[in-house]
Parts: structure tokens; sequence; C-alpha cells
């Protein structure tokens, strides 16, 4: 069963912006730390090409207005998963190539798929095989693998 022409069309776009985003969101954890921190010491942020969540059982909050912070930080990309408990403190970090490859390939797959659909139906071949039709009446199926003939 094929997928509907609006499916492949919200893969292939909706694909496209969250890889957008990721890969953006990368490129900013790898020069800075932004972080979000509640009163009750839980956080949720990015750095070194990362995002993650952690608690901090001993964490007391700094004066002022808490919340979000951002920190310049010397470039540097960790590749791999982190997961670190020490101390009362527990932190969960994600490199965020992962989840960026995790939405690119469908999305490329979709890409790819779509603009051969694309092509075929511009040069009149069956959308199954490819197999020319030209000489072929418009309802007649396919003689080489048997598909009915394409709705016009």
């Amino acid at each position: 069963m094929r997928p509907h022409p609006r499916i492949r069309k919200t893969i292939k776009w909706g694909g496209l912006v969250v890889s957008c985003v990721l890969f953006i969101l990368f490129a900013v954890a790898t020069t800075y730390r932004v972080a979000y921190t509640t009163y009750a010491g839980y956080w949720v942020g990015m750095e070194y090409g990362q995002a993650g969540i952690g608690y901090s059982e001993n964490y007391v909050p700094p004066p002022g207005v808490p919340g979000a912070r951002v920190i310049n930080l010397k470039p540097e990309i960790r590749w791999e998963t982190e997961v670190i408990n020490k101390r009362g403190f527990r932190v969960f970090l994600v490199p965020l190539w992962l989840p960026f490859v995790l939405a690119a390939l469908p999305t490329a797959f979709a890409w790819r798929l779509d603009t051969l659909a694309t092509r075929r139906a511009k040069l009149g071949a069956c959308p199954t095989c490819s197999y020319p039709r030209t000489g072929l009446g418009p309802s007649s199926p396919c003689p080489e693998c048997g598909a009915a003939a394409p709705q016009a």
C-alpha cells in the first residue's frame, strides 16, 4: 500500500523543519550553555552539542531572578551520551546529532521517493516499476509488472 501524497508531503516538510531546528540547536549548543533551573533543583538545557535534563539535591537558588541562563563557552562538541550521577547531582545528556540524524533520514527518504514519483509521472512511466508506458492505452495495465494504469 502506497502512502497518501499528503502524508509524504507532511513527512517531507515537517522533517525538514525539525531537522533545521535540531541543526541550529546543535550549532548553538557547541558555543553556549543554555539552561533553565527551577527552585526545586531540576535542570534542563544544552551545552557542548548535547541536550539534557538533570536534578541536584543540594541546589541553592542564586540571588536575583531564577530561571534561564546563557553562558558563553569555549567551542567544543561531545559526541557521546553521558549519564552523571555523583554527590546528589544527576544529569542525563544526549548528543543533538542523534535526533538530527533520526529526523533527517526519513525526511531524505521521503524527498527521494517524491522526486522519483514526480520524475516517473513526467516521463509517463509506470509508477511501480518505471517501465515506459509510451504507446500503451491510457487504461491498459503495465506489461512489465501488471500494475493498473495510473489515474489521470
